[in-house]
């Protein structure tokens, strides 16, 4: 599912199975923008099996958005376990705000900040059982990575 406008509102939203073996990089919601505010989403079992696919449960694509109560379960990558984001700020984007987000039992990483993704807020958000991490253990970096500038964490 892939939004881009500006000044939208969702809400109440599920989506769920989207299941890809083909070389393509399967996505469960997209969001893209400018002052978007989404709220109340569960995205349930994103999966792909290509090795080179990057499975993204959600993408924050937006500018100046806000993020509430989203909740990411199962996302996969079947060919190679490290290429999925459960919740990915995606590269170039600022000022979102995340509130209440929760991010579970994907094969990859959890919340993902991409490199040039600046002044992002992400508050009382989880990450578990992502990856090689379990609970709410991040040892290996698997339920959070930041590699954006200037992320607020809260």
């Amino acid at each position: 599912m892939g939004l881009n406008g500006t000044q939208f509102q969702v809400s109440n939203v599920i989506v769920k199975d989207i299941i890809r073996s083909d070389a393509s990089s399967p996505t469960g919601m997209l969001v893209a923008g400018t002052d978007v505010n989404v709220a109340n989403c569960y995205i349930t079992n994103t999966t792909g099996a290509h090795a080179s696919d990057i499975v993204k449960g959600f993408i924050v694509g937006s500018e100046h958005g806000s993020y509430a109560n989203i909740v990411v379960d199962d996302t996969d990558n079947t060919n190679t376990a490290a290429a999925a984001h459960g919740v990915e700020v995606a590269a170039g984007v600022a000022d979102n705000t995340l509130v209440g987000v929760g991010v579970y039992n994907g094969s990859g990483k959890g919340i993902i900040v991409i490199a040039t993704a600046a002044n992002n807020a992400l508050n009382e958000c989880v990450a578990k059982d992502n990856g090689a991490d379990s609970g709410i253990d991040n040892t290996n970096g698997d339920n959070f990575s930041d590699g954006g500038t200037n992320t607020f964490l809260g």
